[in-house]
């Protein structure tokens, strides 16, 4: 566990922070469109009246850039992967420049392994924020596994997205993880449902369920093809979906591609569904997965569906008749069928400003525990 030699000089109702990450979490420009956990935990603390500043690593465009995110300082360095020095030079220059307290890890295995490597070379202390089982991802690539384990192992503190996560992180370190939610952005919001029906030209008289995202296979994506011919039998469903899937085709008549659409347009999306699915396989990655369109779903008060996982069924724990049997489409269709007229609230739902709180205890107390 890295030690600091300077921890005396801490404020610690004004800390100074530095975030890592990727550029493009998920495929999305955390410069041009801020969200999640990314943005929202960082301009959390920023608001509580920390100093946060977040280097970027752009690992597609390979551009350098700087400047605010909202009120956050940032700096975008385009490097690839093979360019770990200059990541890590650029990352002692802020640390000296911005008087650091505490690196923030986050996004993937790389910056883990960064916040590590970073703080051991300036006697710092580091924290590693986990929203999925990162070595997922790859799972071939064996060494990045290791460092990833050894940078949790040494990591003052690690945050995970929920108990499953935080329960396999356990197992690399002797100290237990700490858990802050992951929540809906602001812009989710219940809307009225026959006006977000008219901006998609989605029919008012039917039961529509929605899928947002990629098809992809480790994540039950195929499984919405079968669950959308068994609903074929019945007109009055409507299988809508959202997101790049080009070269998908299908020959069912329920089943319609909206294509990509920008962020501003999901929560009208979301709104304008009875039922949304959130599918999974139990796998690596599944098991350990707490899925945002869950939280934006239940803050637009449209019912989820989800696989039954460990981390769903933690999300959904006082909702437990909305989990399904992951890859069973008979089961996924009867729920559908059971779910179609009913009206659900969803209350007690998690926040970006109490998972602020949060995050902001774990740091405080790792610094607390190094004076």
């Amino acid at each position: 566990m890295t030690q600091c030699g300077f921890i005396e000089k801490v404020n610690y109702q004004n800390l100074n922070l530095l975030f890592l990450s990727k550029r493009y979490p998920q495929g999305r420009d955390l410069v041009s469109r801020p969200y999640g956990r990314f943005y929202y935990i960082p301009n959390g603390l920023q608001e509580a009246g920390h100093q946060c500043v977040i280097l970027l690593v752009d690992f597609k465009s390979k551009k350098n850039c700087q400047g605010e995110i909202g009120k956050l300082p940032f700096r975008s360095i385009g490097v690839s992967y093979k360019c770990f020095p200059e990541i890590f030079r650029v990352g002692k220059e802020l640390i000296a420049s911005h008087r650091i307290d505490c690196i923030i890890g986050c996004s993937d295995t790389w910056f883990g392994i960064l916040a590590r490597s970073l703080a051991k070379k300036m006697e710092l202390p580091y924290v590693v924020d986990a929203y999925d089982n990162y070595e997922s991802y790859i799972p071939w690539l064996k060494p990045l596994h290791w460092l990833w384990r050894r940078s949790i192992r040494d990591a003052n503190a690690v945050v995970s997205a929920g108990p499953a996560l935080a329960n396999l992180l356990n197992s690399y370190r002797n100290e237990a993880s700490s858990i802050v939610p992951m929540s809906a952005d602001d812009d989710f919001t219940q809307k009225d449902k026959i006006k977000c029906r008219e901006h998609f030209n989605l029919p008012q008289g039917k039961v529509i369920v929605g899928y947002c995202g990629k098809l992809e296979s480790r994540k039950g994506g195929s499984d919405l093809y079968e669950i959308a011919k068994i609903l074929s039998e019945d007109e009055e469903f409507l299988i809508v979906v959202s997101g790049n899937n080009q070269g998908s085709e299908s020959l069912n008549s329920n089943l319609q591609f909206l294509g990509y659409l920008e962020d501003a347009e999901m929560p009208y999306l979301v709104n304008a569904l009875d039922i949304m699915l959130i599918l999974n396989h139990d796998n690596a990655f599944g098991r350990y997965s707490y899925p945002i369109k869950i939280y934006e779903a239940m803050r637009c008060n449209t019912i989820p569906l989800s696989s039954d996982l460990p981390g769903t069924r933690w999300i959904l724990n006082n909702h437990l008749g909305l989990l399904v049997e992951p890859g069973d489409a008979n089961q996924f269709a009867a729920k559908i069928r059971e779910l179609k007229y009913q009206k659900k609230e969803f209350l007690d739902q998690e926040t970006w400003r109490n998972s602020v709180k949060k995050f902001e205890k774990v740091l405080i107390d790792v610094l607390s525990d190094l004076r």
